[in-house]
């Protein structure tokens, strides 16, 4: 089952664990963070966020154009002391000694607690356990020494999308881009808010924008169609999941959706045809049971898209 598919049916997104590094690569997004659907409770909440969100420069939040060589202010801060035992924590942490590892860069920070690398490693290890109180608290410290650490602000504005706090979520993750423009994770982030507060037309470009990052990764596609089914966009949905299936021809719950967008573009033999090769890659599939309950999934998950579309 796909996790487009699996996750949107589930509910709220489940943060991974990224391997803690102090080296300044781009940051993964977790691949099950899905879209938060706000409940009954939360609703308000999304109102007063999206009157925030008004407020906030188009211009900080729109896919910047990437540079030819991207520039990225250099992250850490050239310090060899206690390089031996940070490189000792990490072995622990490679080994999932996390205790180990967590008293090494705690006596660091006890001795020296400005020393920016052993701040980024402890705070990586804190996101990655979940504690992202005192993740957050470790990565604002960092900040405070070198206010341009990309991956800071990238785990900053993901620790802040898990806590609902959409406005400094984007505030973080749009500074991020802005120091290097292509983070994948950062762009899916936000398309989920921009979805999250009804922005539709906002998160089809910011996903538009990360499918030419990964151009073979059939969950953007998955999500980009399931926007523009929800806007009616059912010729734009078409193009899009007929990529999805070019690229995972597997995924039978994309095949059944695109079936489906044929018959609301008034196709209806071409969307039997797709329907009937979606049974029969089920039937056909190595696990029959699985497959047809994926078909299944996807039959109520477009239901509920549908459903959607008479709240916009």
């Amino acid at each position: 089952m796909s996790l487009f598919i699996s996750q949107a049916i589930g509910g709220a997104p489940k943060q991974d664990e990224p391997t803690p590094s102090t080296k300044p690569t781009e940051p993964e997004l977790p691949d099950n963070a899905e879209p938060v659907k706000p409940t009954e409770k939360a609703k308000p909440e999304v109102a007063r966020f999206r009157d925030k969100l008004e407020k906030v420069s188009e211009k900080t939040v729109q896919p910047p154009e990437p540079p030819q060589e991207p520039i990225i202010t250099p992250q850490i801060i050239a310090d060899t002391r206690f390089s031996d035992d940070i490189e000792l924590a990490n072995e622990y942490i490679t080994t999932r000694n996390f205790d180990s590892a967590e008293k090494i860069y705690k006596s660091i920070y006890t001795a020296e607690p400005k020393h920016l690398k052993n701040l980024l490693a402890y705070a990586n290890l804190c996101f990655m356990q979940k504690r992202n109180t005192e993740a957050a608290d470790l990565y604002n410290q960092a900040l405070e020494i070198n206010p341009n650490i990309v991956k800071a602000l990238f785990n900053l504005g993901t620790i802040c999308f898990y806590n609902r706090k959409y406005e400094s979520a984007v505030n973080y993750l749009a500074k991020a881009l802005q120091l290097y423009p292509k983070i994948l994770g950062a762009y899916l982030i936000l398309a989920q808010i921009y979805q999250i507060a009804g922005k539709y037309g906002e998160s089809i470009k910011l996903l538009s924008h990360a499918v030419t990052l990964s151009p073979r990764n059939p969950v953007i596609y998955q999500k980009l169609s399931a926007l523009h089914i929800q806007l009616r966009q059912y010729d734009e949905a078409v193009k899009v999941l007929k990529r999805a299936v070019e690229i995972s021809p597997a995924d039978v719950e994309s095949r059944l959706i695109l079936g489906y967008c044929l018959g609301y573009c008034n196709k209806y033999q071409d969307a039997f045809v797709v329907i009937d090769s979606a049974i029969k890659a089920a039937a056909n599939s190595t696990n029959p049971d699985i497959s047809f309950k994926q078909l299944h999934k996807a039959y109520v998950f477009l239901n509920q898209i549908l459903e959607e579309q008479k709240m916009i």
